[in-house]
């Protein structure tokens, strides 16, 4: 179900007298990604998403995205998709994206609400539990630890991590959502003057940062935003709270200190590194479970995203492009399709399939996986 006129528009004005959008109704409780400016945000939310329904079966899943041509908003995974025009008013484009989600957050649609970055990955089916967090407060979070965020490294003191927010639906909520909006825009403004001179006067809180480009990289982060308003040592809303342990919100840590507690949401850096790896290895399974059309839905969409070179080559040109590639797989790969486009009075389909396929696995490194591509090449092409 995709809305096309959703609440949140970037002609929304950051404004603590905006009237407010009307809100979307999801029902008691569900989770929230949002993944605006680019696809591959959309990529990791759907990753994300596959594994929260396998661990939380029933709990309802929402996307907000401005991606609307992206057809991984099409997968199963997704109980709703809202499409939303994306904040285009800062420099830095990731500005814009924390107020995306600041906007939804302001109109979220369920009760009681999970909403967590695109770039994580459910460890554990304990989060059917979390919800239980909000029999007794308002919202729960996750401390940044200085081991695992640069940042609050520079800032230097105590900041949750905007990773995951928790939250019931309520007056407290809402105005500290709508001042969290509202501070960031003034922080993301200053960030793009020149000099920053307001920064001293506007933000004394970043004064002890004395290096220009780290008081500008903290202006553009709407943590430092959060910590002036809601923090571990700061409740300028009075809500009601839980910090979680760090095994809800798995960031990493340094080698001198060890999480003596399971991780139930692992939310490290890595897996923005491994999304064309993950989306290759989800289609293969769809694929081995019948699944085709969803299988070469993330097919089409990872040889369109990752690799467009090759996505409306023929045939025979790639045979041609994986001949030219010194990797001895690659070779073979040719060498099977080129007897397979020799047997055959025109290029099948499967042929077509198979090459564009070894070929993002091998863009993946995945060469074994592309090896037995080609084994099935020459298998098929023999049996004929």
């Amino acid at each position: 179900m995709t809305n096309t006129n959703g609440p949140l528009s970037s002609s929304t004005p950051i404004s603590p007298v905006t009237e407010p959008s009307p809100r979307p109704e999801g029902g008691e409780r569900g989770v929230v990604y949002v993944a605006t400016k680019d696809a591959r945000f959309v990529e990791e939310a759907a990753l994300s998403a596959i594994i929260m329904k396998q661990a939380a079966p029933g709990l309802p899943v929402w996307l907000y995205t401005d991606q609307a041509d992206c057809p991984l908003n099409r997968l199963n995974v997704f109980d709703h998709v809202e499409i939303i025009e994306t904040c285009t008013d800062y420099e830095d484009v990731s500005a814009g994206a924390k107020i995306d989600r600041l906007r939804v957050l302001t109109n979220a649609p369920f009760e009681r609400c999970l909403q967590i970055d695109t770039d994580t990955r459910i460890k554990s089916d304990a989060i059917q539990r979390i919800f239980g967090f909000l029999d007794h407060v308002d919202i729960a979070m996750v401390e940044c630890h200085p081991d695992s965020s640069i940042f609050r490294g520079i800032y230097g003191q105590p900041m949750f991590n905007g990773g995951l927010v928790l939250f019931k639906r309520g007056a407290k909520t809402q105005q500290l959502f709508e001042a969290w909006r509202d501070l960031s825009d003034k922080h993301f403004r200053i960030a793009d003057t020149p000099d920053l001179a307001a920064a001293a006067t506007e933000c004394p809180y970043i004064a002890h940062v004395s290096a220009p480009d780290e008081s500008r990289t903290l202006l553009r982060r709407d943590q430092l935003v959060l910590a002036q308003l809601f923090s571990p040592v700061n409740n300028r809303f009075d809500v009601t709270y839980a910090q979680l342990s760090e095994g809800w919100n798995f960031r990493g840590m340094g080698e001198h200190r060890r999480l003596m507690e399971p991780v139930i949401i692992d939310h490290r850096n890595a897996y923005k590194f491994t999304t064309l790896q993950d989306l290759l290895a989800e289609a293969f399974q769809r694929f081995a479970a019948g699944d085709r059309p969803s299988a070469g839905l993330i097919y089409n969409h990872a040889a369109t995203h990752h690799a467009p070179e090759i996505g409306n080559i023929p045939a025979a040109e790639l045979a041609n492009a994986f001949a030219g590639v010194e990797d001895p797989i690659a070779t073979s790969i040719a060498a099977d399709a080129k007897a397979a486009l020799a047997a055959a009075d025109e290029t099948p389909q499967w042929l077509d399939n198979a090459l564009r396929i070894a070929a993002l696995r091998l863009r993946a490194g995945q060469t074994q996986m592309a090896a037995k591509i080609g084994e099935a090449i020459k298998g098929k092409a023999v049996s004929g």
